[in-house]
């Protein structure tokens, strides 16, 4: 089977499938040699740090401290190294984990996305836009498989990447520049008050 001559759709659905089998068999392999506590003990990389969230991804961990610094896990192996891991370098209010990305917001109400780098076992490219940010302020993010998906300061959700095509089409997207549209800024404490939460994977949609 030559995996270029597939559609794109194809190829991410053959994509999931080798990268949930490559992280179970890293997982297997160390339980196997008794290191099964690594992922647990690499948590606690700042001793004595306060963390606010945590996001689980599909083969990374990321967590964001009341000081709004994000530290990332479990881009160990090179095989699922694609970036998602950082650096992020501003001060952050929400983080969410991807399949090969990892995005946030930052104190401003701008997005950030790290990721997207490189081809899943050189076959499958793994970028499928889902880190090409738009331009616009957020005030909830949600990252799911190949896609990412936020709640503007507006309220309304705006998706890019591999979204479904008729999944938004009763929303119109902002592209006005910070400039043109005033951010609503969040409490020092991170408070986020009378957001619209929201969890996204793959193609499974959940609002409230």
């Amino acid at each position: 089977m030559n995996v270029r001559n597939l559609s794109r759709k194809e190829q991410l659905f053959l994509s999931a499938i080798i990268f949930i089998g490559v992280a179970a068999l890293i997982f297997a392999m160390l339980k196997v040699s008794g290191c099964s506590n690594i992922i647990e003990q690499e948590v606690y990389i700042s001793e004595g740090t306060e963390y606010i969230q945590i996001s689980a991804g599909l083969a990374h961990t990321c967590l964001l401290d009341i000081d709004g610094n994000i530290e990332c896990i479990g881009c160990q192996s090179p095989d699922l190294d694609f970036g998602q891991c950082g650096p992020f370098e501003d001060t952050y209010v929400q983080v969410s984990a991807g399949g090969a990305h990892t995005c946030a917001i930052r104190l401003d109400g701008r997005v950030e996305c790290r990721g997207c780098v490189g081809s899943l076992l050189n076959l499958i490219d793994i970028n499928s836009g889902q880190c090409d940010v738009l331009n616009i302020a957020a005030k909830s993010i949600s990252a799911g498989l190949f896609h990412t998906e936020v709640i503007t300061m507006m309220g309304d959700s705006v998706c890019w990447g591999d979204c479904p095509n008729d999944a938004y089409e009763s929303y119109d997207v902002y592209y006005e520049t910070y400039e043109e549209q005033p951010l609503q800024l969040v409490e020092d404490d991170y408070e986020q008050q009378s957001l619209v939460e929201e969890q996204i994977y793959n193609d499974h949609y959940l609002c409230i």
